[in-house]
């Protein structure tokens, strides 16, 4: 639990806001930052993340994987929900990791700001093809597009400084209506591979992507 986190602080040397609204998963993601010493580079959120501010629950928790557990919206819920528009403030922000199973885009709708403000660089999982169009319908018209992709369950990096394009014209957008009913939503490695005709590039792991 941090990986990632530690690895941006303590290799690259990036002062690093991490949030877990798992209490189990935060309990263990505190620990390893003491560990490794890093209390004051890494500055712990125990959040979860979404469109704007409200309450919700945990969902989906796994004993197996803690990374597999979501907040989903509920009224009066345990876990506070901020917008990364309203912690961040006036902060500057270099990049933005996201991966909250499903839920991607509602944190992308509550960093608006921050993306106009900073135009950091943007890593987001997406596991199926809906899940990537609905985050390239927002990232899309703000000037960004995905140049690579990583990992068995489907990591994109977004940059900015593309010409915008409106978002229904997305290249994501585009596939889902050309192969709709042809294929499995799921982005495993297998699917993408069976696909690559159709694809192209896009479905290579690890290369750079046309400015599709």
């Amino acid at each position: 639990i941090g990986n990632h986190a530690l690895f941006f602080a303590k290799v690259t040397g990036a002062k690093v806001l991490a949030f877990e609204p798992n209490p189990e998963a935060y309990s263990i993601l505190e620990a390893n930052v003491a560990l490794n010493q890093l209390t004051e580079e890494i500055d712990l959120h125990k959040i979860g993340v979404g469109s704007g501010e409200g309450r919700g629950e945990i969902n989906n928790v796994s004993d197996i994987n803690l990374g597999m557990a979501k907040v989903v919206s509920a009224e009066g819920g345990s876990v506070e929900i901020r917008s990364l528009d309203d912690v961040l403030g006036s902060q500057h922000v270099d990049l933005i990791k996201i991966d909250v199973e499903g839920m991607e885009c509602e944190v992308l709708k509550g960093a608006r700001g921050v993306l106009e403000r900073c135009k950091p660089l943007v890593i987001a999982e997406a596991a199926t093809l809906e899940e990537l169009s609905g985050i390239e319908h927002l990232l899309r018209p703000l000037g960004y597009r995905k140049v690579q992709r990583y990992n068995d369950t489907p990591t994109f990096l977004f940059q900015y400084g593309f010409e915008p394009r409106a978002a229904e014209e997305t290249y994501t957008g585009n596939i889902l209506k050309s192969v709709e009913g042809k294929m499995s939503p799921r982005l495993g490695r297998n699917s993408l591979w069976r696909c690559r005709e159709i694809l192209g590039p896009w479905a290579g792991q690890g290369r750079n992507l046309p400015d599709l």
